[in-house]
């Protein structure tokens, strides 16, 4: 068992909790946290302190939870199984409750809880498909601000995805295994898109803002209260707006822009880097011309226009 003290000596940047489909050699296949969801926690937190010496062992990425191991968090909380009005602690009661109570035991794969743990920052690789589904989603859901780096290096490692309603599979088993478990358990699982990102409105909701056409927002996009995506626009996995824009051409992954930002039809702005969130266009800038390469941290002020020169005869 962990000591509090030994618990905190890593930094947790944001963990989630969810369910997976696993072989009867352990492999995990997915992460679903539409029966659940996400969050971000404060290192202090008592609850997650609770949660780390209630279990012996917690690596990067996807962990599967034993039935006991659940229930010695809840004891550990001191809760049990009653009601909590602390979200982690009724979604760790729920879950146990769909363990005990489970029955969808098929004959290649089990239903488990995980817990999806990113340490110390997100400039670390993500380490499996949880952990890519958890930093994506915690960007379109607003919880990573931008500003902060986070890293979709590494990606080769669990790529291709084949994304459904219910989250993301690897691609080499989807036909296979896991659509045989599905059948078993009569449920609907049709492969909505294969590739490194989905659409981010499959898995995520932001208010206040206005798409014209879904297919070309992706899950990891930033978008602020006020943002107005056009028809022919496209934002890319770890893109987005600090605050209210228009954007009718595209943004490249690590393209983010200020308040006020207004982006005419056929610009496309990119950077080439795998870190998000970086460079930043300032406050007020409006971009005309065609292409713009935008390389490592580059901030363009704001108050600036930006157009393509006329060719010269």
């Amino acid at each position: 068992m962990r000591q509090g003290s030994e618990a905190s000596t890593r930094s947790v940047a944001a963990f989630g909790l969810g369910f997976a489909l696993r072989t009867k050699r352990g492999r995990i296949y997915f992460v679903d946290f539409s029966l659940t969801s996400t969050y971000t926690v404060r290192d202090d937190s008592d609850t997650l302190t609770t949660i780390w010496c209630a279990l012996d062992e917690l690596r990067s990425g996807t962990t599967i939870l034993t039935k006991d191991q659940l229930w010695q968090v809840l004891v550990g909380l001191g809760c049990g199984m009653d009601k909590s009005k602390d979200p982690v602690i009724e979604t760790l009661r729920q879950m146990y409750i769909k363990v005990t109570n489970g029955t969808d035991i098929g004959a290649k794969c089990t239903r488990a809880p995980v817990i999806v743990v990113i340490y110390d920052d997100y400039t670390t690789k993500p380490t499996d498909i949880g952990d890519l589904f958890l930093r994506l989603s915690l960007v379109s859901q607003r919880l990573i601000r931008p500003g902060g780096n986070v890293s979709l290096t590494g990606m080769n490692k669990v790529l291709p995805i084949a994304w459904t309603m219910r989250g993301p599979f690897p691609e080499s088993v989807f036909d296979t295994d896991v659509c045989s478990w599905a059948d078993e358990q009569k449920l609907m699982l049709a492969k909505r898109a294969t590739g490194p990102f989905p659409q981010m409105l499959w898995y995520a909701t932001p208010d206040q803002i206005s798409i014209h056409d879904r297919a070309n927002v992706l899950l990891g996009a930033y978008l602020s209260p006020g943002t107005r995506v056009t028809n022919n626009a496209l934002i890319a996995a770890g893109a987005g707006t600090l605050g209210p824009g228009t954007i009718e051409g595209q943004l490249g992954t690590g393209v983010v822009l200020g308040s006020g930002c207004s982006i005419a039809p056929g610009v496309w702005l990119a950077k080439d880097t795998s870190v998000l969130l970086r460079p930043l266009f300032g406050t007020a800038t409006t971009i005309k011309a065609h292409q713009l390469a935008a390389y490592d941290n580059l901030v363009i002020t704001g108050g600036n226009q930006i157009e393509a020169r006329e060719k010269e005869a």
